[in-house]
């Protein structure tokens, strides 16, 4: 009974461990729309298929005509021999015409995919203190 009991603990064990890769589920029309602020939902990505491995993405594309940004986040997957980069995601390098990519990151990790939570007018806005102190004593 002991040995039965000790097995069904590993099984658990590893079964817990091999888990689906889980990553936020998104699709908005605003740059802050899939801030993990605004509760983006959270997927398991299922099982890869053979030789592919599971990874989360999130996207940043750029309607050109109607000057308009599109966010997506959520479950992708790559070729197991291939290094995880953008380069192969299909979304992030064979673009729709009148579509600019500005931003493409590809990660392995549960819920990494949520987008940044200060963009980058909010980061330009903080360095300008640093920026004034710089010319003001460095410069000077």
């Amino acid at each position: 009974m002991e040995k039965f009991v000790c097995f069904l603990m590993c099984l658990v064990a590893f079964v817990s461990t091999a888990s689906a890769l889980k990553c936020y589920t998104c699709e908005s029309d605003k740059l802050d729309g899939c801030i993990k602020s605004s509760n983006p939902k959270d997927v398991p990505c299922g099982n890869p298929a053979p030789n592919f491995v599971s990874v989360c993405t999130y996207k940043v594309f750029h309607d050109t005509a109607k000057n308009t940004d599109k966010v997506r986040a959520g479950c992708d997957q790559i070729a197991s021999n291939l290094p995880m980069t953008k380069d192969n995601i299909p979304d992030c390098k064979q673009l729709q015409p009148g579509t600019d990519l500005k931003e493409c990151r590809v990660c392995d990790k549960d819920l990494c995919n949520s987008s940044s939570v200060l963009g980058t007018s909010m980061v330009s806005f903080l360095c300008l203190p640093l920026m004034y102190l710089v010319t003001k004593f460095v410069l000077s």
